[in-house]
């Protein structure tokens, strides 16, 4: 029904049929997989057969990656240079301490981060940082507002490709569509 939008499906790692859900997901035709630590309470550190599985599909990960404390921040150091060939999308960009992830991000050409959740300040702070080659800009639909996060994103952009770069030729180029 809605062709322009491009699912990702969040797994639970833990779950004894994740890998079968995985391959499901690449057969169903949708774009990734979402795993979202905190709230199934697992350590990104702790599932290399997650990791794995998605080398094998050739699936790139959305991963929940803010943590006040720093947590999945040193996780996702830990973890990321064992898969680059995978390509990872860090939502919220690390929000609590970005430092870390913008290091992963210009270090290693398949680290994305995607700024939802983030203020405009912190979105300005991360596009300078990590370039806008390696941002991503996203909504967190339903728990943020769309329209609210477009305003986040008036960040006064040095030009016009860098805000094309970050609001859809990334995320175009990851995912092999059409921008």
């Amino acid at each position: 029904k809605h062709s322009e939008l491009l699912g990702f499906a969040r797994i639970d790692p833990h779950h004894p049929s994740a890998l079968k859900e995985m391959m499901k997901t690449k057969k169903s035709g949708m774009h990734g997989i979402k795993l979202h630590p905190r709230s199934q309470k697992f350590n990104i550190d702790e599932i290399p057969h997650v990791f794995e599985k998605g080398r094998e599909l050739g699936l790139p990960f959305i991963i929940h990656s803010a943590h006040k404390k720093g947590l999945y921040q040193r996780q996702l150091v830990d973890v990321v240079p064992s898969y680059t060939d995978l390509t990872f999308i860090l939502a919220h960009a690390g929000l609590g301490d970005p430092r870390p992830l913008v290091r992963l991000a210009r270090e290693y050409s398949n680290v994305f981060l995607e700024v939802s959740a983030n203020h405009k300040h912190d979105i300005q702070l991360v596009v300078l940082s990590a370039g806008a080659e390696n941002v991503i800009f996203g909504s967190d639909a339903p728990y943020q507002e769309v329209e609210v996060m477009l305003d986040r994103m008036c960040i006064g952009w040095a030009d016009k490709s860098s805000m094309e770069m970050v609001m859809y030729k990334n995320a175009a180029r990851i995912l092999d569509t059409k921008a």
